[in-house]
């Protein structure tokens, strides 16, 4: 039941992210905007890549992509995240990570999903705002 609930979230997420893309690449000024939008992208994949194990070190927080490479990165990280729920893992089995300044961390798998989902809402209604406002 958590897998289809989370999975339902994430189709959400894809839905509206490829929205706001064509909101951006449609843009007058697409600097804020883009920079939001791949901020989002970014931090979705740094999530994965701790809740696989593997390394975000070579990661941004605040990358330099162009809106047009919007659409891939959004299928991809779907793509990983559907890939990861479909994975055998307890809700409360415990991912282990460290942040950009080397610090460890632990959180529940079901509180990353949960800050997933979070993080990318807000972000949403921030993009909608700063992109409406641009046309």
């Amino acid at each position: 039941m958590l897998k289809e609930y989370f999975t339902g979230l994430f189709n959400y997420d894809r839905h509206v992210n490829l929205q706001f893309a064509v909101l951006i690449n449609a843009a007058k000024s697409k600097d804020k905007p883009a920079e939001l939008m791949a901020h989002l992208l970014n931090a979705q994949q740094i999530w994965l890549n701790r809740c696989l194990g593997t390394s975000s070190s070579n990661y941004q927080l605040w990358p330099k992509w162009e809106p047009y490479s919007f659409n891939d990165i959004i299928t991809k990280n779907h793509i990983g995240w559907i890939n990861f729920l479909n994975i055998e893992i307890e809700p409360e089995q415990i991912i282990v990570y460290e942040n950009f300044k080397g610090e460890k961390f632990n959180s529940k798998f079901v509180d990353i999903l949960c800050y997933q989902s979070r993080h990318a809402s807000s972000r949403a209604n921030r993009h909608a705002f700063k992109t409406q406002r641009r046309y």
